[in-house]
């Protein structure tokens, strides 16, 4: 099952069609496939679920880091089978493409994800916090952003997406 929900505010110009990310409010994708194992004689339901969707608060700062739009394994979609769960079914796909990460962004994501109020505190406490994540996201994401945003913005004249392909191969005019 696929379930893609896409809303937006409505332009009030012609023009603005051209910046929609402006007029976006809220993204849902959902994914699920549902299957079976046997064990033994008994069939066991197994189901992958898997989402993209939006924060719709603004303030994020006194929590766990939660991005706008985000990609999920789980969530609401194995509710359903957790008091009888045997096991998750974790096929390949989807590999969602991820900005670049060295040993102190890493640390920082764990941080922001599973320590929100400690991440809280030292991003408060400490003003060198956020000199020491600078440096690499300048280092790496600034290139990363950069390339697909070029990649993007030349599709006309790489319609192969150039060095963007490389990082999201689905940036491509053909």
């Amino acid at each position: 099952m696929l379930s893609v929900t896409v809303h937006e505010y409505l332009p009030i110009e012609v023009p603005q069609l051209e910046h929609a990310y402006d007029l976006l409010r809220q993204v849902c994708v959902e994914f699920q496939i549902d299957t079976f194992q046997q064990v033994g004689s008994d069939l066991e339901d197994l189901r992958a679920a898997w989402h993209i969707d939006t924060h719709l608060f603004t303030e994020t700062r006194s929590h766990a880091a939660h991005p706008r739009f985000h990609f999920q394994v789980g969530g609401n979609r194995l509710k359903s089978l957790d008091a009888n769960i045997r096991g998750v079914l974790m096929p390949e796909a989807p590999r969602m493409p991820c900005a670049p990460l060295d040993a102190i962004l890493a640390v920082d994501f764990i941080l922001a994800h599973y320590c929100g109020n400690g991440w809280k505190d030292l991003r408060e406490a400490e003003p060198r916090y956020g000199q020491v994540r600078k440096s690499p996201m300048q280092r790496y994401w600034f290139p990363y952003f950069r390339i697909l945003a070029d990649g993007i913005d030349a599709l006309d004249s790489f319609p192969h997406g150039g060095a963007a392909y490389d990082l999201i191969p689905s940036i491509c005019a053909e």
